[in-house]
């Protein structure tokens, strides 16, 4: 990759960051609204869909990295594949970017991040989304 691309590339992934901070102040201030009151299914909602955004800007970061860097993305399972691939040092060119537990935890709102994008088939289940919302890791 030519010193241009390495340009965007940091540019690109700098946004990001400074997206995915506005993204965790909208998640602060639902976590502080939800302590104050007796939560219902639309609190809930919120909840859930300020998660499903944070990961979803985690996923374009690493698909950035993938595609400027590796220059491909594997169809079919890639979003789960591109999870794996992050915490795998990938030699002259790029190290880990993230460790096996910081994995395990992205790979958790990944998989809620799916059935979340798929409720009308079944209620948001308070329990899964208690889990996903406190990951240990």
């Amino acid at each position: 990759m030519n010193d241009d691309g390495l340009r965007t590339l940091r540019g690109e992934l700098e946004a990001d960051v400074e997206r995915l901070g506005a993204l965790e102040e909208k998640y602060r201030l639902v976590k502080e609204k939800l302590a104050r009151i007796e939560p219902d299914e639309f609190d809930l909602v919120a909840l859930a869909h300020a998660i499903t955004n944070l990961y979803g800007i985690m996923e374009n970061y690493f698909t950035r990295i993938a595609k400027h860097l590796e220059n491909r993305i594997d169809p079919g399972t890639w979003h789960k594949d591109l999870i794996l691939r992050m915490m795998i040092r990938v030699p002259g060119v790029r190290p880990a970017v993230l460790t096996t537990g910081q994995g395990k935890v992205i790979d958790q709102l990944r998989s809620f991040r799916h059935a979340f994008r798929n409720i009308y088939l079944h209620d948001l289940d308070p329990d899964r989304l208690a889990l996903v919302d406190a990951p240990e890791g």
